[in-house]
């Protein structure tokens, strides 16, 4: 939904591209000039992707030498981009590993079919699955996440039901003596992600610590009671705290890196 990697069930993905692709696309509009891929190039990429993909599953390299053999040249960030215009397109996904290596899929025949939805069904039950997943949260924050228009993001969200719209104010909460939860959760988790304002979870004096400079790469963190409170290293188990924590505070973010490593 912000051109970035998403895993959605497949029922769920065909209407998901629908509904987030003209936002998409028409932010990539100044990228595409940039690499000069006009209309007349990508009706032809695409034209190439489902032939080559038709029948049969093919790598990155693969799909790049098709498009070089139909002189569409794959240089710099082209191939990136386009095979992401195939995907927000809705014609290609990822499929299974070949070795180390992804495949490219024709989604038309690797996910099965599904009935297409009107878009304000569709605005409405992505409201509804935003705000019972993430609350409490705003309006603003679901129209960050998502990447609609601000109109049509409240038009999903007024379509809710009373019982969701009444969780738009995140509570304050004092902590407590007695440890509730200790989480270690990956680098790009929603808990953090999910929000255009992070104040609630995440003090903003050290938002820097989590994204260093705003560049886009969130580092895996540790929640205490729904806060959180330092990051930690996937690599070598390392955890760094943004101030000093208590010896049993400590021992539960262990136990939870523990946990995160046997799964």
């Amino acid at each position: 939904m912000r051109g970035t990697l998403f895993v959605v069930a497949a029922e769920d993905a065909r209407w998901l591209l629908a509904l987030t692709a003209p936002g998409n696309l028409k932010r990539a509009a100044y990228r595409r000039t940039q690499l000069e891929l006009d209309d007349k190039t990508l009706s032809k990429s695409r034209k190439v992707l489902i032939k080559t993909l038709t029948g049969g599953h093919r790598t990155r390299e693969e799909l790049a030498t098709a498009l070089e053999q139909a002189k569409i040249s794959t240089e710099g960030q082209r191939a990136y981009h386009l095979l992401w215009d195939a995907a927000v397109n809705g014609l290609l996904c990822y499929a299974e590993m070949r070795g180390k290596q992804h495949t490219f899929a024709l989604v038309d025949e690797w996910l099965p079919a599904t009935k297409e939805k009107p878009r304000d069904e569709a605005l409405a039950e992505l409201a509804k699955r935003y705000f019972q997943s993430r609350s409490p949260a705003t309006l603003k924050d679901f129209t960050w996440w998502s990447g609609l228009t601000a109109r049509e993001a409240r038009q999903g969200y007024e379509s809710m039901p009373p019982s969701g719209k009444g969780l738009a104010v995140h509570p304050e909460r004092s902590r407590g003596t007695s440890i509730r939860s200790a989480l270690a959760l990956s680098g790009f988790d929603e808990y953090v992600l999910g929000y255009a304002d992070r104040d609630a979870v995440l003090d903003p004096r050290f938002a820097d610590r989590i994204c260093p400079g705003g560049n886009g790469v969130f580092a895996p963190t540790l929640v205490l009671d729904g806060r959180v409170v330092g990051t930690w290293k996937r690599a070598t188990g390392e955890l760094e705290f943004f101030k000093p924590v208590k010896p049993a505070e400590r021992r539960a973010l262990e136990q939870a890196v523990e946990r995160y490593a046997a799964f």
